[in-house]
């Protein structure tokens, strides 16, 4: 092939807008940043664990091991932990 039709082919593929892989590594920092503003959280405590019942699926907030007891929630949603 010629020059000028090596040039024409790559212009061809440029013109054709082929589809775009997601940067993987964005998404997931978006995920992330996403989960952490989420305040809506109910805490319980089960064990040495801070346990959501609020949301569809329950899920573990924080370890706070054993030593610490939950006795309440401030209105931005941090738990109030109390030492035994």
């Amino acid at each position: 092939m010629d020059e000028e039709a090596n040039k024409e082919i790559k212009q061809e593929i440029i013109n054709a807008q082929p589809a775009q892989f997601p940067d993987f590594n964005k998404i997931n920092e978006r995920l992330r940043d996403e989960a952490k503003h989420n305040v809506n959280h109910s805490p319980i405590q089960q064990g040495p664990y801070l346990i959501c019942r609020s949301c569809t699926q329950q899920h573990t907030i924080a370890w706070i091991g054993t030593e610490k007891m939950l006795v309440g929630v401030k209105e931005n949603g941090e738990p109030i932990l109390k030492a035994r």
